[in-house]
């Protein structure tokens, strides 16, 4: 697993053997520079999924929400981040 000094903006780790990976890590798209560690594990809670599309962009499923520090909440749909509403960050999408 990449150590959180090693971890670039815009670049997701995906961590394990390729058929049962293990985990997801990148740094806080916030730019707050935490590093996030996301759980790929069936049997662990909370747990997310992650599915490459055709040209290698992954999709988080569920959101990713910060409860500490920079507090965002997103989205990663094929390798973009969406702002949530509630996440105050400016590109939110209001709805």
């Amino acid at each position: 697993m990449p150590s959180p000094d090693a971890l670039t903006p815009g670049i997701l780790f995906i961590v394990g053997p390729k058929r049962i990976p293990k985990w997801v890590t990148a740094q806080c798209p916030s730019g707050c520079g935490t590093s996030l560690l996301l759980s790929l594990s069936q049997s662990r809670r909370p747990r997310w999924s992650v599915v490459l599309d055709w040209m290698g962009r992954p999709t988080l499923a569920p959101s990713v929400r910060r409860t500490d520090g920079c507090r965002c909440h997103f989205w990663l749909r094929k390798g973009a981040v969406e702002w949530c509403a509630d996440s105050g960050h400016p590109e939110a999408k209001r709805e």
